[in-house]
């Protein structure tokens, strides 16, 4: 598993274990519980920009041991990370859509920072559920003491501006429990949420799946011709709301509880170039990525999901 750190206002990253980026807008309280949040749910059907044009992979079985990332995954996504931290402060890009949303110490605003990344090669848990496809399902509680792993491992810090992104391979699921009702099977692309770790501190982190393999949960299009492009779009998803409602009491609209990532799931507007398969260019790199929803241009205009302010 990989795990990435970044620092956005406030955030970051891990896969496999990778770590990865930054979130909120200002202080908030300690997490006192593990509520998830920001579930991204399987679509219905990829909605696509332009063909996907990326490899394709032995798919997992019952009892392989095949589990793997694409060529170019970690590449991708460090990439990714990195290109969103350059164009920090910028208003070209999904990301400063989340500078309207405001908390008690001011507005939100979108200053990333990268802060690490590290691949864990240690020996999978037993299994904790059961998704009925993968050969490995591990529950939110496995994924949680994964992170805390690295992070005593890393010499990490949880904290209200860090976000871990964690990432595993083809091959591997998870569900919420162990009762197996809500797994990267039937219901979710990716979610975020948050614990209180060994030493007192907040960890807000994200569930990264392998999309790419997962039916409903990749957009369809691969600027990057790699696996890692559907992931992107869902680190996006999740990023976002971590920035603008790490612990479940931040900004969410309050006639059905969704978070700002939730309103534009799945829509992703025009492509940059007609006929193209990106509609972000951040650092001057070609991605896919989910609108994000505009508060202050739902009550002015109607439109709701945007690309860039």
């Amino acid at each position: 598993m990989r795990v990435v750190g970044v620092r956005f206002t406030k955030v970051c990253l891990l896969a496999g274990l990778v770590l990865g980026a930054g979130a909120s807008s200002g202080a908030a309280a300690t997490p006192a519980h593990t509520r998830i949040l920001g579930v991204v749910p399987h679509t219905g059907g990829a909605q696509t920009l332009g063909a996907r044009n990326a490899a394709s992979k032995p798919t997992p079985f019952a009892g392989s041991s095949f589990l793997t990332f694409d060529a170019g995954y970690e590449t991708v996504i460090n990439q990714y990370f990195t290109d969103v931290a350059h164009d920090s402060g910028g208003t070209a890009n999904v990301y400063s859509v989340a500078k309207q949303y405001t908390d008690g110490s001011g507005a939100v605003e979108y200053q990333s920072t990268v802060g690490g990344s590290y691949v864990d090669h240690d020996p999978l848990p037993s299994n904790g559920c059961d998704d009925g496809t993968d050969a490995v399902c591990l529950t939110d509680a496995q994924l949680q003491a994964e992170i805390q792993h690295v992070l005593t491992a890393k010499g990490w810090h949880g904290s209200d501006t860090n976000m871990f992104f964690l990432l595993t391979p083809d091959g591997v699921g998870s569900c919420f429990d162990g009762f197996s009702n809500q797994c990267t099977t039937n219901v979710y692309c990716a979610y975020h949420s948050s614990f209180t770790d060994s030493s007192g501190e907040p960890v807000i982190y994200a569930n990264q799946p392998y999309d790419a393999t997962i039916n409903g949960c990749d957009p369809g299009s691969s600027p990057n011709n790699d696996d890692a492009d559907a992931d992107l779009n869902t680190i996006s998803h999740e990023h976002n709301e971590a920035i603008t409602d790490p612990f479940g009491d931040g900004w969410w609209r309050d006639s059905d509880g969704e978070e700002n990532g939730d309103l534009c799931a799945w829509n992703f507007g025009n492509p940059v170039i007609p006929g193209g398969d990106f509609n972000q260019v951040i650092n001057g790199h070609h991605y896919l990525t989910q609108e994000e929803f505009s508060n202050s241009s739902f009550f002015t205009s109607g439109g709701g999901c945007l690309q860039h302010p």
